[in-house]
């Protein structure tokens, strides 16, 4: 008895990482199709503005409502994933109009976050996973950005329909080999808190992705070659070792990093740590919202995301005296927050 559930929890992992590296896989595309697409096909730089912010609109700003649907019908998770990696790949393919190619792109976009990380989310045993599921989409825009190849970008495209048919058949075996029982199954527990504090908790939660997706924004201009590549690079690497730590660990690394880095933010090192102890959060963060939105997994990531496009467009035209402000005082509620949140592990552990 023991040897077959011993078999059967082997089998289940082996599944869980096989689903993750396409998720994985998938960010990538997801995040590197928009931005190579837009930025090589957009004729003037009046078409690339209206350009992108239809495509942001459609991709941040529809994911809490497209999340809510997926969450109502937890079934059709599969159909969800497919259709979002299908629209990517024809709006990266159906270039002869903009406007077309910049709405499947935002659609498919806004399925893809909400629909592949309820998947993830919902079987991940710890944080490590979703630092793994959401790492490559930062390095996607990178790449994309940084090497602007449309050679480069329709070989991803080919590799992406490889990627999509593999991932089907995979679909196809898994759907038919599990239960509806365990379809259904998660592997982390809602949080356990009075009324009161589960209410400041979602709220403080949601505040800081707002101030760490504008902390982005309010960051000095500096004229180094490659740096978005670099930025990528350290982000890619912050949320994909995030979930190695404690949640204390973690916090604590952030808390400090944060303050050393901020008073040297105008060089290249110093923005470089400074975006390494903001993304290494981002696998504690998905676990909190998880916790928090239990069984609604996707529609907690759409708000997310839309509170990030909230403080994106919300700083775009600030001027650079009131940036340094605004840096300073956002990181000063920022790190309340994380000593909040530090607060609450260490009373855990009390408990």
């Amino acid at each position: 008895m023991i040897t077959r559930e011993l078999k059967l929890s082997k089998d289940m992992n082996r599944k869980f990482g096989i689903n993750l590296s396409f998720a994985g896989f998938f960010h990538f595309l997801a995040d590197f199709l928009p931005v190579s697409t837009l930025y090589l096909y957009a004729s003037s730089a009046e078409d690339f503005f209206f350009l992108v912010v239809t495509y942001n609109l459609l991709a941040f700003g529809l994911q809490p409502f497209i999340g809510l649907l997926i969450d109502r019908y937890e079934r059709s998770e599969k159909s969800f994933c497919v259709s979002s990696i299908i629209l990517l790949l024809l709006g990266a393919l159906l270039t002869f109009n903009f406007y077309l190619s910049a709405i499947l792109l935002g659609l498919g976009n806004a399925i893809f976050h909400v629909a592949f990380a309820k998947e993830v989310v919902k079987k991940a045993k710890s944080s490590f996973p979703l630092g793994v599921f959401i790492a490559p989409g930062v390095l996607g825009l990178g790449i994309g950005f940084t090497f602007l190849n449309d050679f480069l970008r329709l070989a991803f495209i080919f590799v992406g329909f490889i990627g999509l048919f593999l991932y089907i058949r995979f679909k196809e075996d898994y759907t038919h080999e599990k239960s509806e029982e365990d379809a259904s199954k998660r592997n982390y527990k809602p949080l356990n808190f009075t009324p009161i504090l589960y209410v400041i908790f979602i709220c403080l939660t949601v505040l800081s992705i707002f101030f760490r997706g504008s902390l982005g924004k309010l960051t000095p201009t500096i004229d180094v070659a490659y740096l978005f590549l670099y930025v990528s690079i350290v982000s890619f690497v912050g949320k994909f070792i995030g979930g190695l730590f404690t949640k204390k660990i973690c916090l604590i690394i952030s808390f400090v990093l944060s303050i050393i880095s901020a008073f040297f933010i105008s060089s290249i090192y110093g923005l470089l740590i400074f975006t390494f102890s903001i993304n290494i959060l981002m696998p504690l963060t998905l676990d909190y919202l998880r916790k928090s939105f239990y069984k609604y997994e996707a529609t907690s990531l759409g708000i997310s995301a839309f509170v990030l496009l909230i403080g994106t467009y919300l700083f775009n035209s600030v001027d650079q005296n009131s940036k340094q402000i605004y840096f300073i005082v956002f990181l000063v509620l920022h790190l309340c927050i994380l000593a909040f949140f530090f607060f609450l592990e260490a009373r855990k552990k009390k408990n």
